[in-house]
């Protein structure tokens, strides 16, 4: 069932996205949060992002709650579905994270960035 993003799981789900706005995907990759990711493959949604829908942009400050979703997982973690923001506004493209413990402890893993 879908509900509120945690606030305990808010800053590393932001430090994601600020990492995406920058273009530190070798960092997402080598700290183990986009393990099944490489550089380019990563690079090259992001520039589809930005050649589409313009340059990607940090989550604003404050509740997320119409920007992204939690989903408990039977496992004890999180399912957490962001709506990503452009200099033009909200994106069609998500981003898919897990967490593998409700306690956020547990790097945080990117999923996916799809469009929805």
């Amino acid at each position: 069932m879908e509900q509120a993003v945690p606030a305990h799981l808010m800053p590393a789900i932001r430090d994601v996205v600020h990492q995406l706005v920058l273009g530190n995907y070798a960092l997402l990759i080598t700290d183990g949060r986009a393990p099944e990711w490489t550089e380019a493959v990563l690079r090259d949604v992001i520039t589809e992002i930005i050649q589409t829908e313009g340059a990607l942009v940090d989550l604003p400050e404050g509740d997320l709650g119409d920007i992204a979703i939690a989903i408990a997982v039977d496992e004890g973690g999180w399912g957490i579905d962001v709506s990503l923001r452009t200099l033009n506004g909200p994106s069609s493209y998500t981003l898919m994270l897990e967490f593998d413990d409700d306690a956020g402890i547990a790097p945080v893993h990117v999923q996916d960035i799809s469009i929805h």
